[in-house]
């Protein structure tokens, strides 16, 4: 999973790990970006899912599909991204899982 590094945003970082931790998993951050365009570029690669504030999926970057997540008790509205191209067996199904979940 692709992640903010929490020294550089406590609060995102915070936020989406307790989202995890409520969904019953604790999340294996793989990589970091600093910001939300060199997150979205990681996933975009397929070397990474990440959960992001729902607001970083304003941006527009070809290749990333976004679905919004529901958890009320999260500080900001998050959304999972994923890429629309991954190779990778996993997060091909990671993907196809959420579609098919209509999240």
């Amino acid at each position: 999973m692709a992640c903010f590094p929490r020294e550089l945003a406590p609060v995102a970082h915070d936020t989406i790990v307790s989202a995890c931790v409520r969904a019953g998993f604790s999340p294996r951050i793989t990589q970091e970006a600093a910001n939300d365009q060199a997150l979205l570029g990681i996933v975009a690669c397929g070397l990474a899912v990440a959960l992001v504030p729902r607001s970083t999926t304003r941006l527009h970057v070809d290749g990333v599909v976004s679905r919004p997540l529901t958890d009320p008790e999260a500080i900001t509205p998050l959304s999972v991204v994923v890429s629309a191209t991954a190779d990778s067996p996993v997060g091909a199904a990671f993907r196809d899982a959420l579609v098919a979940a209509g999240t």
